[in-house]
């Protein structure tokens, strides 16, 4: 039979040969976005995909250039969190977008790229965004989505102490999640 895909992920399909469904057999199908249609990583990448999101860009490597070397899709853009557009030497920010684009200049797919420790949004991890982090832990300063997000260097989904401390730690120049 015909199979179509409504959505990206796994779907298991389960086939009975006996009217009475003692044997049975499965088969796992993965569906795979269109890399066409959509951004698409790398096999060996270490981002990830979600919501719409680029996530566990590094600060050594946020780059346009370095960004995209992730991507196993052509006809990409990027642009600040301005909407200027970036040259490949260009730093990303976190709120910064990368656009695939077809031939005639539409967009197709945009993730927001977030860049580990950069809270403020400027393409650096510095004591600046160390700041923005302990405010918000004494309840002095809030975070949007994207700077929580930022904000979560160990990724434990919530932003915490051992955050500001590896922040810390890459604005020191010590070796850690930031740096590795």
């Amino acid at each position: 039979g015909l199979v179509t895909a409504k959505k990206v992920g796994n779907a298991v399909i389960t086939a009975s040969l006996s009217a009475d469904g003692i044997f049975t057999a499965n088969c796992v199908i993965t569906v795979l976005p269109n890399k066409s249609e959509n951004i698409c990583l790398k096999s060996d990448s270490t981002l990830t995909i979600a919501d719409g999101k680029l996530l566990g860009v590094l600060p050594v490597s946020n780059t346009v250039q370095a960004v995209m070397d992730e991507i196993d899709s052509e006809e990409l853009e990027a642009y600040s969190s301005e909407g200027k557009q970036l040259g490949e030497n260009d730093l990303m920010e976190t709120g910064s977008t990368l656009c695939l684009v077809d031939k005639t200049g539409k967009i197709l797919d945009v993730v927001t790229i977030i860049v580990l420790g950069d809270v403020n949004a400027d393409g650096k991890v510095n004591n600046k965004d160390a700041s923005m982090v302990l405010r918000y832990l004494a309840s002095k300063q809030n975070l949007g989505e994207l700077e929580m997000l930022a904000a979560d260097v160990n990724n434990s989904h919530s932003v915490n102490v051992p955050d500001v401390s590896m922040i810390l730690q890459y604005v020191k120049g010590m070796q850690g999640i930031l740096n590795p």
